[in-house]
């Protein structure tokens, strides 16, 4: 079985953990020291796209697929 064919166990979890930062998708918001820090929708996104695949290399397609499904963009969107 492939590692993208497996679910990270920080997958499902409500809030996820990296470094000094905790990302809490259930509240919708990412926190350092206990302190909110705001981030646009479409980059909260991207995070949360790669917080949910820890240790994978995420191609520019597969993400563009998965944050602008459905939207014509170009690569360079994540410029």
């Amino acid at each position: 079985m492939s590692a993208r064919a497996q679910t990270p166990p920080s997958a499902t979890a409500a809030a996820l953990h990296f470094g000094s930062f905790l990302l809490d998708r259930r509240a919708g918001q990412l926190r350092r020291g206990g302190r909110a820090i705001a981030l646009r929708p479409k980059t909260w996104a991207v995070l949360v796209y790669l917080a949910e695949h820890p240790g994978v290399l995420v191609e520019r397609d597969e993400l563009l697929d998965a944050v602008w499904s459905g939207i014509a963009v170009t690569p360079d969107t994540l410029t």
